[in-house]
């Protein structure tokens, strides 16, 4: 069994103005800053960016949120030192329809080595005691090939908790040319087991 655990340390500060205008929606501005650290081996990854963002209302039922901005990466392992930095974006489409919502959206990012072009539907479908959220789109990794990614998750809020079943892949860069396919399964009951009450029973 090649199975291991890698002790690693994540942090991240990001500091948003924003300015609000009745007609035109609203601005704002992201600074960000992260990074992430592994012991064995020895890794540090150190991303900065600065971001300019605009959620605008197209119609009563239609919104469009934009960010432009400028991102570097650092990544320093024991064999090598890569730097990554250039433009990233995103513009995302959402509409509220009568029993959810659904979406559309086209991202750049930057992974170690390279930029990320991701696109994305999503659907959001609303079914009174029963939620599903759905998603479906591409991701490509500058010089990489194309690859499917997805999730599909489905709650039924019953009279003994709730209930889920999530599922779906995911595509990322671990490092320089390597790139991870993740896919998962997940099933999820929460119910509670009993009722406190401090102070005064309200029946009473």
């Amino acid at each position: 069994d090649d199975t291991s655990f890698v002790d690693n340390r994540n942090l991240a500060v990001s500091a948003t103005a924003r300015l609000r205008f009745p007609a035109y929606g609203e601005m704002r501005l992201i600074a960000a800053q992260s990074r992430y650290e592994e012991d064995d081996p020895d890794l540090q990854r150190d991303t900065e960016s600065l971001t300019l963002g605009w959620a605008l209302p197209l119609t009563p039922t239609s919104n469009l949120d934009t960010e432009l901005g400028y991102e570097r990466v650092d990544t320093v392992d024991t064999v090598d030192a890569t730097l990554t930095e250039g433009l990233v974006g995103k513009a995302a489409l959402t509409w509220e329809l009568s029993n959810g919502t659904a979406g559309l959206s086209i991202a750049q990012t930057n992974d170690p080595g390279a930029s990320r072009l991701t696109l994305q539907a999503d659907r959001f479908l609303d079914l009174g005691n029963q939620t599903v959220t759905a998603s479906l789109g591409a991701t490509q990794q500058a010089g990489g090939t194309v690859a499917a990614i997805g999730a599909l998750k489905w709650t039924y809020e019953a009279d003994f908790g709730d209930f889920s079943v999530d599922l779906g892949r995911s595509v990322a860069a671990d490092g320089v040319d390597a790139e991870v396919t993740t896919d998962h399964l997940t099933l999820d009951l929460n119910r509670p087991l009993a009722d406190f009450w401090i102070g005064t029973d309200p029946q009473h």
